[in-house]
């Protein structure tokens, strides 16, 4: 998951699917992003979790959502982020 442009690409690691959840790492580039916990183009299933906000990648009015995506922090531990607050990228 890179997180988008909207965002000033930024995009925080949790370790749950939680605005609330502790931050386990910070992404902070829209060249770079976290591994995907399942391999798949969209990054597999959503979570359903706390709401948050985020912009759409064009800086737009921003976009309300419960949808965690699955990532694997630096420690290769099952983390979390805000779905639509990024993108998924096929490598």
């Amino acid at each position: 998951m890179t997180p988008n442009p909207g965002n000033d690409c930024s995009l925080n690691i949790r370790n749950s699917a939680s605005t609330g959840g502790k931050i386990v790492g910070h992404l902070s580039s829209c060249n770079r992003g976290a591994w995907c916990w399942y391999q798949k183009s969209d990054c597999g299933a959503s979570v359903k979790g706390g709401t948050y906000t985020c912009k759409y990648a064009d800086g737009s009015s921003g976009l309300r959502s419960n949808e965690w995506a699955r990532v694997a922090d630096k420690n290769g531990k099952l983390a979390y982020v805000a779905r639509w607050c990024g993108f998924a990228q096929r490598l």
